[in-house]
C-alpha cells in the first residue's frame, strides 16, 4: 500500500506498508511499515514527494486547496528528460526504508519552497498550458523516474522477504499506471493486481470486506471472492432512459441485440465521436466502457479533435485504449491483464503508426483489457469495430466535462452531450443524435448578468463585455462583438438558439457563422453563465 499518508500514531503517519495474506479470509501479517514524523516541515513518503512536485508545476486543485493533480504530472513526464541540474538522486533506500532528505534538501536549495501552494498557481512553474518550459518538463520526468525506481525497489524487497508470486497494489500512488506497468514487466512477481479504486475512495471497499469477515468469522463463511468487475454503480432501466429522451423531445432510435454494437462501430469507423452510457457506472477514477467517450484510434488528428470539441484539456495528456484481452499482447508489451486501465505499456512498433491517437509521446499507452465475462456489451462493440477495421481496440476517455466528475445518471449524460460537440450518444439501447439549434433553448443562468461597458482608451472607444455572477463575483469574459451581445440578449429561454441567431443577426446566418454561435453558446454553458432547456427538460 503506497499513499500520501494513512493512519497516524505517536511515531508519525504511515505512507508505505507491505502485508502478506495467507488466505482469502483476512489472515495476514505485516511485513514492513514506513512512518514519517508529523511536523511543520516537509513531509516524507512517495505520495507527498509527487504531490510537492505537482504543486511546484502548478497542477493543483485550487478550488479545494489541499489536493494536487498528479495525473497531469504523469502525463507531462514523457516530454522531459534527464538533466544535469537534476542528476542527484532524491530518494535513498536501505531495505524497506526510504529516506527523502535529499529531495527536501534539493527543494530548499532550488528555491522552490515558495511554489509549494495547493491553493494558488501564482508562483507555479507552469502559468500557461500552451507554454511549458523545458525546466517544468524535466522536473516532471525526474519525479516520475524517482517514484518508479522507489516503487520497483519496494516490490523487489517485498518479494525477497516473502517469496510471494502475486502482488496487490493499493493506495493513491498505485494510480500511477506508469509505475505499475514497470512493476508488472520488470518486477519479480508473476501476477500484479491493482485495486480499481486504489486511492482514498477504495477505503469503502476495504472496510466493507473487513466488516464482512469479522461478522462471518464465527460462521466459517466462504472465502471472499476476487473482484469480478468494477461496474458497481446504479443501473438505470431502459424505460427511464426512454422517458428522459421523450421529455427532451430528441429524436432517437432503439437498437436491439448485435445491431447496437454494429451501428455504433460503424459510426466510430467513420470518424464520429461517440458517447457510450451502459449499465452501472465504474468504481474508481477510470472510465471502463460504461461511462465513456469513444473514438477511432487510427486517426492521427483524433486527439486534437477530442480536445477541441469535447474534453478541452491539456494537449500533453494522452488518451487511452480499450483492447480485446486476447489480442492485447499483439499490440502492447503488456505483462498479464489490465482490466482497470491501471498499467501503462509500450505500444509495439508495428502498431504505433496504425493507432496514433492512443500512443503517448514515449510510445506507450495506458491499457484496458476487455473480456466478454465482465463487459459483454462493450466487448461486443470492440469486436464489431475489429471486424469492420481490423483494429482490436478503441480510444476510450471518460464521459465528462473538464473539471467535472464522470457522468453518473442519464440526465448527466444528456447534459454533457448537449454541452459539447459529441456526434452521437448511445444511452442504453437508444441512439441519440445531437439536437439541432431549433430544438435547444438557452437562457441566462440564475444569478448571472451580462455586463457591457463602452470605454474610451487613449481617445478610442472600446467595448468591454463579460458575464458576472453576483454572489461569487466570478467573471467570464466575452469577445467584444456587437453580434455576440445581441445574441446573448436574444437568449431568453423562450426562443430557440436558431431563432435567437436570426433575431440577433437580422436574418438567417451563414453556416460558418451559425457554427461559431453554437460553439460560443456551448462554451458559456460549460462556463456557467448560460443554462439550457431541451424540450421540457432543464439541463
Amino acid at each position: 500500500v503506497m499513499d500520501g499518508d494513512g493512519g497516524v500514531t505517536s511515531e508519525g503517519y504511515e505512507a508505505e506498508t507491505g502485508y502478506r495474506f495467507s488466505d482469502r479470509r483476512g489472515s495476514y501479517e505485516e511485513v514492513f511499515k514506513n512512518r514519517y514524523p508529523l511536523g511543520e516541515g516537509l513531509r516524507g513518503g512517495l505520495g507527498w514527494t509527487y504531490d510537492y512536485v505537482s504543486a511546484i508545476l502548478g497542477f493543483v486543485a485550487t478550488e479545494i486547496g489541499y489536493l494536487s493533480q498528479p495525473g497531469k504530472t504523469m502525463g507531462l513526464a514523457p516530454y522531459g528528460a534527464p538533466s544535469p541540474e537534476l542528476a542527484e538522486p532524491w530518494i535513498e533506500s536501505q531495505g524497506f526504508k526510504l529516506d527523502f532528505a535529499p529531495f527536501h534538501e534539493w527543494l530548499e536549495a532550488a528555491g522552490h519552497s515558495e511554489r509549494l501552494r495547493f491553493d494558488s498557481r501564482e508562483r507555479a512553474l507552469i502559468q500557461s498550458e500552451a507554454q511549458i518550459s523545458r525546466q517544468a518538463k524535466d522536473l516532471a520526468w525526474k519525479v516520475q523516474h524517482e517514484l518508479e525506481e522507489a516503487a520497483l525497489h519496494l516490490a523487489r524487497e517485498l518479494h525477497a522477504a516473502t517469496g510471494a508470486k502475486q502482488l496487490c497494489l493499493a493506495g493513491g500512488v498505485a494510480l500511477n499506471s506508469v509505475a505499475n506497468g514497470r512493476i508488472a514487466r520488470e518486477g519479480p512477481f508473476e501476477e500484479v493486481f491493482v485495486q480499481p479504486a486504489a486511492d482514498d475512495r477504495g477505503q469503502a471497499i476495504g472496510l466493507a470486506y473487513q466488516g464482512y469477515l469479522k461478522l462471518q468469522a464465527a460462521r466459517d463463511a466462504p472465502e471472499v471472492a476476487p473482484i469480478a468487475h468494477a461496474y458497481g454503480g446504479k443501473r438505470y432501466p431502459d424505460k427511464a432512459c426512454k422517458l428522459l429522451l421523450k421529455r427532451a423531445m430528441l429524436s432517437y432510435r432503439e437498437l436491439k441485440g448485435p445491431t447496437l454494437a454494429r451501428e455504433a462501430a460503424a459510426k466510430l469507423a467513420a470518424g464520429q465521436i461517440v458517447a457510450w452510457f451502459q449499465g452501472g457506472s465504474e468504481l474508481g477514477p477510470r472510465a471502463l466502457g460504461h461511462r465513456s467517450i469513444l473514438a477511432d484510434p487510427r486517426q492521427a488528428d483524433m486527439k486534437e479533435r477530442l480536445n477541441a470539441r469535447v474534453k478541452f484539456r491539456e494537449s500533453f495528456r494522452p488518451f487511452a485504449p480499450s483492447v480485446l484481452a486476447e489480442r492485447a499482447a499483439e499490440v502492447f508489451e503488456l505483462a498479464g491483464q489490465s482490466p482497470y486501465m491501471l498499467q501503462v505499456a509500450p505500444v509495439r512498433e508495428p502498431w504505433r503508426a496504425r493507432v496514433p491517437a492512443i500512443v503517448h509521446e514515449d510510445g506507450t499507452a495506458r491499457v484496458q483489457t476487455v473480456t466478454a465475462a465482465s463487459q459483454p456489451t462493450y466487448r461486443a462493440l470492440i469486436e464489431a469495430f475489429a471486424e469492420q477495421t481490423g483494429v482490436p481496440l478503441l480510444l476510450n476517455t471518460s464521459f465528462n466535462l473538464r473539471g467535472e466528475p464522470i457522468v453518473e445518471s442519464p440526465e448527466d449524460a444528456l447534459r454533457t452531450f448537449c454541452y459539447t460537440e459529441i456526434d452521437v450518444l448511445y444511452l442504453g439501447p437508444y441512439e441519440v443524435k445531437a439536437p439541432a439549434s431549433s430544438r435547444v433553448f438557452p437562457r441566462l443562468a440564475t444569478g448571472w448578468e451580462l455586463v457591457v461597458e463602452n470605454r474610451i482608451d487613449r481617445g478610442d472607444p472600446r467595448l468591454k463585455v463579460w458575464f458576472e455572477e453576483a454572489e461569487s463575483a466570478k467573471k467570464v469574459p466575452v469577445r467584444p462583438l456587437p453580434e455576440l451581445v445581441a445574441l446573448v440578449t436574444a437568449l431568453d429561454g423562450k426562443r430557440s438558439l436558431q431563432e435567437a441567431m436570426q433575431v440577433a443577426l437580422e436574418g438567417t446566418p451563414a453556416p460558418d457563422v451559425a457554427k461559431a454561435c453554437e460553439r460560443f453558446v456551448r462554451l458559456m454553458l460549460r462556463s456557467g453563465p448560460l443554462a439550457l432547456r431541451v424540450g421540457d427538460l432543464d439541463l
